[in-house]
């Protein structure tokens, strides 16, 4: 007998569980916004990364074919053309 009392202290009562319920529905929905938020952030710094490693690279390879340029512009095979 006295284990089933001690089992029923533990165990909380279900009103009071259907009570925090929603605080807890709340919290978890909380932590999912939170979450989405920071994926958010993560992808936008990712994007922002990426775009500045393109631009990077589109501007290496500008400038070698501008440096080429001249090279191009006076190769004799282009003459012949």
């Amino acid at each position: 007998h006295d284990e089933l009392v001690e089992k029923d202290k533990k165990e909380e009562p279900i009103e009071k569980k259907i009570e925090k319920l929603p605080e807890d529905l709340q919290k978890a929905w909380d932590e999912s916004q939170e979450l989405i938020k920071k994926a958010q952030e993560d992808a936008q710094t990712a994007k922002d990364e990426v775009a500045e490693l393109r631009k990077e690279s589109l501007q290496k390879e500008i400038s070698t074919i501008v440096e080429d340029m001249p090279r191009i512009a006076s190769s004799p095979e282009d003459r012949k053309h």
